[in-house]
């Protein structure tokens, strides 16, 4: 039962409903008609002859309907006048109960409900989820999207009880929307053990640098996001989720990825892209049992992005041998963190890796040092193209740690191994470790194209650094004038 305001005489209204089956719609002007099912649609129109207020009721079987959906463009919603909606909705008694009885709930089922809608508010008892315990895909995509809510009900959105999701869970729910806050409670996924792709994709946020429109979100509730038992994820899971956005900082106990074992592509790429997030709650982001990890995984993480730290514990990788394309690519590129924590970025246990996997790591970005013991790349045998490609560019790094990018065992390069590595950067100290592979060059494009010319002044004799190199069959422009034993270079790798 829905109740709609016509504003004029002759207005249309308009109702569609997917996978519905048959109901019936009493327009509430002694109008009845029954609509049938169109191959998963059930749509109606009608004009009312005079402008007032009229209730207007829908009847099927709760077994029969899985969804309500207001398309995104809003031009086919579930009740609307057109361009301009004038429509309140005063009670879903019918939702409230298919609700209540629990289970699982089908595809869909609140896909862009006020998707570019004019509804500002929702009665109380409405989005009661606690009877739910598994959803279908796109369960709540777009909810909100581009909308004018700008609260939720308490005790709406109670999501403790599911244990597994499909696809699309609730990807752009809050995209641009008026949305300040979510009701205490809310957002429990606690329960949850399994989730598939782009289950939170976008959730609050837009990787368009050029969109100037933001959500309103500043904070999550407190219990929120707690994802500790989830042990599988699909693709995108949390991927943009707060992508140039408002939020500054996440609830205590979220984002525990500590149980995660096997996550898809693009798993927190872009997750902080242009965010506001200044830190990381305590215990999140650990991956001590993640052992394969998709292409992206935390790309662009926290390019342009405010977050300065990470929390201890966070962002090692001990079970990951094998790694695909754009890992860590510009993980830190133009943001602000300043350090890594302790044990964070240890790769001696992998043994091969795809193209950009630290492509750009902190181009542009404020790291000033890399904590001890990480970057081992001693056991890593094979790396596809722009490995560590403009890994410093432009960048605030100092130093390297002792024991860091040891390459000598490295079998296969492709091109733009360490490309642009330091060019342009602040990286004065090269440890013992450091060493390239030898006798590769000559099959590779821009194995070290521009290394450090221009740069700071290295601690090392540069003719000493590639002295078991092989002859390259291109001028590389290596090293710059200012460099100790640039003189002893052969010329093509005088920059």
């Amino acid at each position: 039962e829905l109740q709609v305001v016509a504003t004029a005489s002759a207005q249309q209204f308009g109702i569609r409903q997917y996978w519905s089956n048959a109901y019936t719609v009493d327009w509430g002007d002694n109008t009845l008609v029954e609509v049938l099912d169109d191959g998963g649609y059930g749509s109606a129109k009608h004009n009312y002859a005079a402008a007032g207020t009229y209730t207007v009721t829908l009847t099927s079987k709760l077994s029969q309907v899985q969804r309500w959906t207001w398309p995104e463009d809003n031009s086919d919603a579930l009740l609307t006048d057109g361009d301009v909606a004038d429509v309140s909705v005063s009670a879903f008694p019918a939702m409230r109960a298919f609700l209540a009885e629990g289970g699982r709930a089908e595809d869909g089922f609140f896909e862009n409900f006020n998707s570019g809608g004019g509804l500002s508010s929702l009665p109380a008892g409405s989005f009661d989820l606690s009877a739910v315990t598994e959803v279908g895909d796109e369960f709540f995509i777009g909810f909100n999207e581009s909308g004018t809510f700008t609260t939720l009900p308490a005790g709406s959105f109670d999501t403790s009880n599911i244990t597994k999701a499909g696809d699309d869970f609730f990807s752009y729910f809050c995209v641009d929307c008026a949305l300040t806050s979510l009701p205490a409670g809310s957002f429990d996924l606690s329960g949850l053990t399994e989730a598939g792709d782009d289950f939170f994709l976008q959730f609050n946020g837009y990787t368009t640098p050029l969109i100037t429109t933001h959500s309103s979100l500043t904070s999550l509730p407190a219990g929120s996001f707690d994802i500790s038992n989830i042990t599988k994820v699909g693709d995108s899971f949390f991927d943009s989720f707060t992508a140039n956005n408002l939020l500054t900082s996440l609830p205590a106990g979220s984002f525990d990825t500590g149980n995660i074992e096997t996550a898809g592509d693009n798993f927190f790429s872009y997750f902080n892209f242009m965010g506001q997030l200044t830190g990381l709650p305590a215990g999140s982001f650990r991956l001590d049992k993640v052992e394969s990890g998709g292409m992206g995984f935390f790309v662009s993480f926290n390019e342009n992005g405010m977050l300065t730290s990470l929390p201890a514990g966070s962002f090692n990788f001990p079970r990951i041998e094998s790694v695909p394309d754009t890992f860590f690519d510009g993980f830190n590129q133009n943001g602000q963190l300043t350090s890594l924590p302790a044990g964070s970025f240890r790769l001696e246990g992998i043994v091969s890796a795809g193209a950009s996997f630290f492509d750009g790591f902190n181009e542009y970005g404020v790291l000033t040092s890399l904590p001890a013991g990480s970057f081992d790349t001693s056991n890593i045998v094979e790396v596809g193209i722009d490995c560590f490609n403009q890994f410093n560019y432009e960048g605030m790094l100092t130093a390297l740690p002792d024991g860091s990018f040891d390459t000598s065992g490295i079998k296969l390069v492709d091109n733009g191994f360490f490309d642009y590595f330091n060019q342009f950067g602040a990286i004065s100290y090269l440890p013992a470790s450091f060493k390239w592979p030898a006798d590769v060059l000559p099959t590779v494009d821009g194995f070290h194209s521009s290394f450090n010319s221009p740069g700071a002044t290295l601690n090392v004799n540069v003719a000493d650094l590639i002295s078991n190199v092989g002859t390259p069959d291109e001028r590389l422009y290596t090293f710059s004038p200012n460099q100790p034993g640039w003189d002893q270079l052969p010329a093509n790798w005088q920059g």
